[in-house]
């Protein structure tokens, strides 16, 4: 089976009038962002042992701004999605 990742990082410094995303205001030394970071690890890991993709072409994160997560949380975040994949992904997109 061939599965493409969308992970939505629901955080931003504000909110913006034309954003249909759902969104939360956070600041970027709350705590919520590492504590969001792991549990969507978590998950992410449980959904893998269950469905075993065979590939996963396409790894998209998105959502409110994913760089309120810091380059140590996208860092943690993406190294720990990486090692769930069968083989590295053909495309690798962060949103910023």
């Amino acid at each position: 089976m061939e599965a493409s990742l969308y992970i939505h990082v629901p955080f931003c410094a504000g909110a913006c009038d034309y954003c249909d995303f759902y969104s939360v205001p956070v600041g970027s030394g709350d705590g919520v962002l590492a504590a969001y970071t792991e549990r969507l690890l978590l998950d992410a890991a449980l959904l893998f042992r269950e469905y075993r993709p065979d590939s996963v072409p396409t790894v998209y994160v998105g959502g409110g701004t994913p760089s309120m997560l810091g380059a140590g949380g996208i860092s943690r975040l993406l190294g720990g999605i990486l090692a769930l994949l069968p083989a590295p992904p053909l495309e690798l997109t962060v949103e910023a």
